[in-house]
């Protein structure tokens, strides 16, 4: 379907999101975060790359079109063994990146968003282990280090937090009116959605199980904020 047949291929990288029939991902194993996108897409993140008995762990992100048979490089970069690349705390960014890593946790939620957790690093030491948790919107081609979130709500107030019955959300203007106000729990399914239509809203806890939940706040042009909040 594509690659390439020969042992220890050669890769080759054209732009972020661009359609290059040239483009061909570093032959690699351990690559364990993959998904699978309405049947078309299949995705994978870094992996590991042995070359004359060393080690490098990769740092790239791809997927191959089915319809098109075409490989495309979203994510990342070409380098090995870099560390991961955080940006700004909560803020989806181009520049964003989990890293050099493999064997990675995945799964896809039900907007097609792709979520990575975790893995090991290792270039010829001992291995180390992350425990933070990605999200990756496809239509962005970006990142957001999501366990990375301010504490700090940056003007919307939720009180009281953490919660057992309910909480109060206190936007500070009308520009957070009808958006969509979204909680997913940690595991990156929605628990809650509902429409901004007040600048104060109450919210009960109904079905949510104690945790630690991630909420986003989306308007038409985009993500307004996200944060975090904890119910007891």
């Amino acid at each position: 379907m594509g690659g390439d047949s020969s042992l220890n291929s050669l890769d080759y990288y054209s732009n972020y999101c661009e359609q290059e029939k040239d483009n061909l991902p570093m032959p690699r194993g351990e690559s364990r975060a993959s998904w699978l996108e309405s049947g078309k897409f299949f995705w994978f993140y870094g992996g590991r790359f042995t070359s004359n008995y060393s080690q490098q762990e990769l740092s790239d992100m791809w997927y191959y079109d089915l319809e098109n048979k075409i490989w495309i490089w979203v994510n990342g970069n070409t380098l090995t063994n870099n560390l991961p690349e955080h940006g700004s705390q909560g803020v989806y960014s181009i520049n964003n990146h989990p890293g050099a890593r493999c064997g990675s946790v995945s799964w896809n939620d039900n907007q097609n968003n792709l979520w990575l957790y975790g893995g090991h690093y290792s270039n010829g030491a001992s291995p180390d282990y992350y425990g933070d948790l990605w999200k990756f919107i496809p239509v962005k081609c970006e990142f957001i280090s999501v366990n990375e979130i301010l504490r700090e709500e940056n003007e919307i107030k939720i009180s009281p937090n953490p919660f057992s019955d309910h909480t109060n959300f206190s936007f500070p203007s009308s520009a957070y009116l009808n958006s969509t106000l979204t909680f997913y729990n940690i595991m990156g399914q929605i628990a809650k959605e509902l429409k901004v239509d007040q600048e104060y809203m109450k919210i009960h806890r109904d079905q949510m199980s104690p945790g630690i939940y991630l909420y986003m706040i989306m308007s038409d042009k985009g993500i307004i904020k996200s944060g975090k909040f904890i119910i007891e």
